[in-house]
């Protein structure tokens, strides 16, 4: 077994198609694949059910699903009809243009709504970018270079924009500042929760006192700070422990603990088992509320 996760990126600045074989896709129901690239992809047939970071979702004809880099996908079930038109940037091309900033506004709706439905109006209006998109991709003469990726990247967010606009996170936060410091916080965390769990950490680069964060958050999600920083480090050290055979001590280690001995209380007070336990197969590998064995 390799010491890296399994990864799912892309070889070119960009690509598009909507043809996938099935026994491809089955592959990726043997274990949680980490996104390293931004994929964009509507259902055009069939169905899929997948955990994508900490929620199960159906997807159907007629859905788009942004999966943003280091999000975490897990397929549970897929139908073999199952088709989708899918555009994909990699990391590599991202790290380029600074994506994070570009989608910075919208990272809180997408994580809590990666799956959104079409309307009967926009579905077609979709499908036929995506076709316009794989008909660019295939001419040797029009040369994809940096600039002309970084617009088509622009383009689709501009289209994608007023989808997530009307998503606002959950609870009865204020707009305005409560959603600046929400957004933040999640910024901050896909880039630090590796190696940051406390909350007055985030609570300072935000520039405000830790009450203050503890209440925003609260507010604006439902949830404490403290539970989703450990539901980001709970799902890596699963799929570092399931999909590696790096030594505990060192998952501890390059998650943030100085002490293996914190980490094995750590996991075993949110999972019931040992992280050995764990890596020896004493827990079904789940990504949600629940796990759903693919027939």
């Amino acid at each position: 077994m390799e010491a890296n996760l399994p990864a799912l990126d892309i070889p070119v600045d960009f690509m598009a198609g909507g043809e996938i074989d099935y026994d491809v896709l089955r592959y990726y129901t043997q274990f949680p694949c980490k996104i390293r690239s931004a994929i964009f992809f509507m259902c055009t047939s069939g169905s899929l059910h997948a955990t994508i970071n900490f929620s199960q979702y159906t997807v159907r004809k007629g859905e788009f699903v942004f999966l943003v880099p280091d999000s975490y996908i897990q397929i549970h079930k897929i139908t073999r009809n199952f088709r989708f038109y899918f555009a994909a940037f990699s990391s590599t091309f991202l790290d380029k243009v600074n994506m994070t900033s570009t989608a910075f506004e919208f990272i809180p709706a997408i994580s809590q709504n990666p799956v959104l439905k079409l309307s009967d109006a926009l579905y077609p209006v979709f499908a036929d970018f995506y076709e316009l998109l794989f008909k660019v991709t295939e001419c040797p003469e029009l040369s994809l270079n940096t600039e002309t990726v970084k617009s088509v990247l622009n383009i689709i967010m501009q289209q994608i924009a007023p989808l997530y606009s009307v998503q606002q996170p959950s609870g009865k936060g204020k707009p305005g500042r409560d959603r600046e410091i929400y957004m933040q916080f999640i910024l901050l965390l896909h880039e630090n929760f590796h190696k940051e769990h406390r909350i007055s950490f985030y609570a300072e680069k935000i520039g405000i006192t830790v009450q203050h964060f503890c209440n925003t958050v609260k507010k604006t999600t439902g949830k404490r700070a403290t539970e989703i920083i450990d539901k980001f480090l709970l799902m890596e050290a699963k799929t570092r422990l399931r999909f590696t055979d790096m030594p505990v001590k060192n998952i501890a280690f390059e998650l943030g603990f100085t002490n293996s001995n914190f980490f094995f209380k750590w996991f075993r007070n949110r999972t019931s088992i040992t992280p050995l336990e764990y890596r020896n197969g004493e827990e079904e590998v789940t990504f949600g509320d629940e796990f759903i064995q693919f027939d």
